[in-house]
Parts: C-alpha cells; sequence; structure tokens
C-alpha cells in the first residue's frame, strides 16, 4: 500500500495525516518545508498530536485523525469509538482501525485482556532505573523515542508510586 496524505478538517491548509498514521505540517510563510510532526503519548498510551490554529493548541489522537480522514468517523457521535485491531496503541494504519459501536468495544476488551488495568508511561530511562526493583520488574518498553524518553508499559497499581517518583 502506499503512503497518502489528507488534510485535517478544521486544520485544512495546515496539516495533513497520511493512511500510515503519520503527521505532517505543511509548508507556509515563515516555512519553507513540509515535514514530520513528533508524537507524544497520552496516559493511556495512545500516539497523540498537538496542533496549532491562530495561537490555539488542539491535542488530538493520531488513530481519531487517521479514522477521520479516511474512514469517515465523526467525533462527535457518542455511541462510536476508534477501535485498534491488533490491539496495538501505537499501530494507527488505517489497516488496523475500524469504527465500532462503544457495546462491541467492551465486549472486545472483555474478551481480548481480563485484565485492563495498564499504565501508560513516558519518561527517561534514567528516572525508569531509579524505581524500585519490583515496580520496573511489572513494566515493559513500548517504543523508545529519540529524545531518550521511553513509553512503558505496566500494572496501574503502580501509579502513585511511579507519578511521585517522575
Amino acid at each position: 500500500m502506499k503512503e497518502e496524505y489528507r488534510e485535517i478538517k478544521g486544520f485544512e491548509g495546515l496539516y495533513k495525516v497520511s493512511n500510515f498514521g503519520n503527521v505532517k505540517s505543511l509548508k507556509r510563510k515563515n516555512r519553507l518545508e513540509e515535514r514530520l510532526l513528533k508524537q507524544n503519548f497520552n496516559s493511556r498510551g495512545y500516539p497523540k498530536i498537538n496542533l496549532f490554529k491562530k495561537g490555539i493548541i488542539k491535542t488530538v489522537s493520531v488513530h481519531k485523525l487517521v479514522a477521520v480522514a479516511f474512514l469517515n468517523y465523526k467525533p462527535i457521535a457518542l455511541k462510536l469509538v476508534v477501535n485498534h485491531k491488533d490491539n496495538d496503541r501505537l499501530n494507527n494504519n488505517i489497516d488496523n482501525l475500524q469504527v465500532i459501536t462503544r457495546i462491541e468495544m467492551r465486549k472486545k476488551i472483555k474478551m481480548d485482556s481480563p485484565q485492563t488495568n495498564n499504565l501508560f508511561i513516558q519518561i527517561g530511562e534514567e528516572k525508569f532505573s531509579q524505581l524500585p526493583k519490583e515496580v520496573r520488574a511489572c513494566f515493559k518498553v513500548l517504543k523508545v523515542e529519540p529524545n531518550d524518553k521511553y513509553l512503558f508499559e505496566g500494572d496501574s497499581q503502580y501509579s502513585e508510586l511511579i507519578r511521585a517518583d517522575i
């Protein structure tokens, strides 16, 4: 499949999103070239992006941007959600996304994972290594960022301890 970019609704002429889950900023008066934007993570482990327009920042989940652009998903429809078919929150490829009802999502969560109390944290390796050994053992690295930040996934029972240490 070839990567295809489409305008982001509400940010036409400023940003585009691709069917692979990439987001780019378009050429502007003060910028000569398009550039891919760095994605961060929300507290639930979903990639997010900050979009700017007229001095206002809007933070949006990348999988929702892809669904709006390629699956005609309407975020105001509270009964519908965007689902990752393979349960990988980092895989925002259009082939991995589907729009389903909240009821279908609840059923899928129960079938896919009996334990859903995961915590996602994004901190540097040095800070993470300072956590108690028994806490570190309950987390796995999901992604390493170019700025030496790591995205970890683990049991939410340690959330207060980790937030206190960060």
